[in-house]
């Protein structure tokens, strides 16, 4: 079916000669209207060039798209991808690229016109969204009702319609009014001790004592014996080293101590170190040969190693945090207080970003198309699901569509998008801050690091969610009523645990 040109379509062809006489300076000097009329003539002449879509209301929030076809829509790419199959086709009978076209057409033609049209009406129907400006919930659906069983013949005409679940318009509810508890999990006595203790080993000196007690390492020639205590030949040996408190039997432990450099024991293995791991390491194999390691083996000392814990001194204090020198043990001690509970704040945002998205899902009801929602979830079910399934799931899974419409009001009002530049801009912020004595910010190997980086699509979009997710953080602090409630982390824990069940 040949098109006509609408009414007006000569005025517009007539400003489509004027501009390119415009470009090359034959009617007037002034261009930049001349290209402003452009892009009003392109738009229109793209607009007239789709497919005829339109749009039926059903219902609330819901809504049916018709979508023709003509054969004039897709007979050009069709009749190019013949061609290429044709140029490309080796049957028997036949030289290559020399297959009538009316037989490719009649073994491809269906396909093609299938494939075709699928790209042309995903393309229409983005184009149509987008300018009429519809805000829609997941994707739009074949209806399968309206829409006849399809015969992909080539030269025909096809009308297919799909089902829209329109976001509902709603007025933000972002306020003080709206209270939210932050809990601040406080470090104990007990777990400052602790961290205590082992910052002292971590930064303890190595000494190289004559005798092993329970806390040493000891490093040495470790190898299969037979049942006449001589090496066994072709069986395991490494040049090993153990660490006496990893060996969780007491009764074992307790005959590592006390050994000297050139001292020997024998050992049954799977007595000594219960895991395969564990067997790993110290015979520096594989796991998956691990597994069939047992029997007796001889470790003969070579060495004994043994971190002393440092003193709780102004050189260990200074040596924790660096740049405070002065530092005495109540100070120290409250310096750490507070680095541990700063490391607990993941754990506080994250459970008041789920607080903060029940409140607000309560502070702003509207409705969604419900029928269109329970479609849609069991479409993307990568399992098979039933409609009980869906009913009994569907009250979590209408706040997880109403908390995504809402964080998108809230990106949108404060502008919280994130573009690849944010990105860049952290990764460069994460390798001066780590090694800014080595890089400057514009050095050619840091510029190397971010390009390489961006080429990571998943961690890009990681970082991405990163970034989102702390100027949302940013934006919700901000505009809500705070209670802040301090809890130590056994309680916050247990709350977090009893959250849990009733969900």
């Amino acid at each position: 079916m040949q098109r006509k040109l609408p009414v007006g379509g000569f005025f517009l062809l007539n400003l489509w000669m004027c501009w390119q006489k415009a470009l090359v300076g034959k009617l007037t000097k002034n261009i930049n209207f001349a290209l402003q009329i452009s892009k009003l003539l392109l738009t229109y002449l793209y607009l007239f060039k789709n497919m005829n879509i339109s749009k039926e209301s059903t219902g609330e929030l819901a809504a049916t798209l018709k979508v023709e076809v003509t054969a004039d829509d897709y007979s050009e790419k069709v009749n190019k991808s013949l061609k290429d199959y044709q140029r490309k086709a080796n049957l028997p009978g036949f030289r290559p690229g020399k297959v009538p076209v009316g037989m490719i057409k009649k073994m491809y033609g269906q396909a093609v016109v299938a494939d075709e049209v699928n790209k042309l009406v995903s393309e229409a129907l983005t184009n149509y969204l987008h300018t009429n400006k519809l805000n829609i919930i997941g994707y739009p659906m074949p209806n399968d009702e309206k829409t006849p069983q399809v015969n992909w013949q080539p030269d025909t005409e096809f009308t297919l319609f799909f089902d829209l679940g329109l976001a509902p318009d709603f007025e933000l509810n972002l306020s003080k009014d709206i209270e939210v508890d932050y809990y601040k999990i406080l470090s104990d006595e007990d777990t400052v001790n602790s961290e205590i203790e082992h910052l002292r080993e971590s930064q303890g000196d190595l000494e190289h004592p004559e005798i092993t007690e329970e806390n040493d390492w000891l490093n040495g020639d470790l190898f299969q014996i037979d049942e006449r205590g001589a090496e066994l030949q072709g069986g395991q040996k490494a040049q090993s080293y153990f660490f006496l408190r990893t060996i969780s039997d007491n009764g074992q432990r307790q005959r590592f101590v006390g050994l000297r450099a050139g001292d020997t024991i024998d050992f049954d293995i799977r007595q000594v170190l219960k895991s395969d791991s564990a067997i790993a390491r110290s015979l520096r194999i594989t796991e998956s040969k691990a597994k069939h390691v047992q029997g007796m083996f001889r470790l003969v000392v070579s060495d004994i190693s043994r971190m002393v814990a440092a003193e709780m001194n102004a050189t260990f204090f200074e040596r924790v945090f660096p740049g405070h020198d002065d530092m005495d043990e109540e100070h120290f001690r409250n310096h750490l207080r507070e680095r541990i509970q700063s490391s607990y704040t993941g754990e506080s945002d994250k459970l008041f970003l789920q607080e903060a998205l029940e409140k607000l899902i309560e502070a702003n009801p509207f409705n969604l198309p419900e029928t269109f929602l329970k479609r849609l979830v069991k479409g993307n079910s990568r399992k098979e699901v039933t409609v009980e399934d869906i009913e009994k799931d569907y009250p979590t899974m209408v706040n997880g569509f109403k908390w995504e419409l809402i964080r998108q009001k809230i990106s949108s009002i404060f502008s919280l998008e994130v573009s690849d530049e944010d990105v860049k801009e952290l990764v460069k912020s994460y390798f001066t801050q780590r090694y800014g004595h080595q890089l400057e910010i514009d050095d050619k190997k840091l510029i190397t690091v971010v390009d390489g980086f961006m080429k990571k699509k998943e961690e890009v979009e990681k970082a991405k969610d990163e970034l989102f997710g702390r100027r949302l953080l940013q934006v919700l602090t901000s505009n809500l009523t705070l209670n802040t409630k301090e809890v130590t982390l056994e309680e916050f824990i247990d709350m977090n645990s009893n959250k849990s069940i009733k969900e």
